[in-house]
Formats: structure tokens, sequence, C-alpha cells
């Protein structure tokens, strides 16, 4: 059945491969949520700074939003399409250009979260002072 959310994710250990909707458009990002700011905080860190590769492999620019004020981080991609979510006769074209779009983002990032994924754990400052 429909669902009123404007997402779908793929998640593993925190770290979601989404889909997002937003006004008839949508996007492709890769959201750092695990349980603990300063964890998310650092993997994002640790991915900024390959940015120049992990833009590279995608084929273009990502939009990188660490949102200090928050538990969360974003490497996004805002997917240019004919497609629109509001016009049911494109919403193939956007799916397409949807999927195109994870698959090129999944490839660049994969190789830099994947011992995240397998349960890896950040090494946090204050766990290094103690």
């Amino acid at each position: 059945s429909p669902s009123k959310d404007d997402y779908i994710a793929a998640t593993a250990r925190g770290l979601q491969m989404n889909y997002v909707l937003v006004r008839g458009t949508g996007r492709v990002e890769l959201y750092i949520a695990r349980s603990s700011k300063a964890e998310n905080k650092r993997v994002f860190d640790e991915l900024l700074s390959k940015r120049k590769q992990i833009e590279a492999d995608f084929g273009g620019p990502l939009k990188w939003e660490r949102l200090d004020t928050k538990l969360v981080c974003r490497v996004s991609h805002h997917v240019d399409s004919e497609g629109n979510s509001k016009d049911e006769d494109t919403w193939g074209q956007l799916q397409d250009d949807l999927v195109a779009n994870m698959m090129q983002l999944e490839a660049a990032v994969e190789p830099h979260i994947q011992k995240y994924r397998e349960g890896a754990t950040v090494q946090l400052i204050e766990d290094i002072e103690q």
C-alpha cells in the first residue's frame, strides 16, 4: 500500500542509502545515523577527507552536510530529471534517474564505509585520551 513517507531507505549499522522525494524532484543520499552524534561526525569527517576521490568516483559534486547541531550527517546529490513525482506520466523517468544516481553514489562511498557496515567502530578522540 502507498506510504506517506517521502523516502525509501536501506540501512546497515546506521548508514542509510536513501531515495528522497522533495517538491516533485528527488535526491539520493548517504545518511549517517548511528546512535552517537560524535561517531556520526567522525564518520562524516573521514569521508570528507576523501571528498576528491569520492566525487571523482561518483562523477560529479556532492552536497556535504555535517549538520553540527543535529545527531545525523548527510552526503547527497540532487537528481536532475525530466521526471517529476507530481506527474504520474513521468514517474518512470524519475525512478530510472534516481536508481542510476544511487548506483553511482553507492559505488563511490561503499569502499569507504564497508568497514562500518561490517561492524567496525569509530575511534573517537575521547576514547583515545582515556
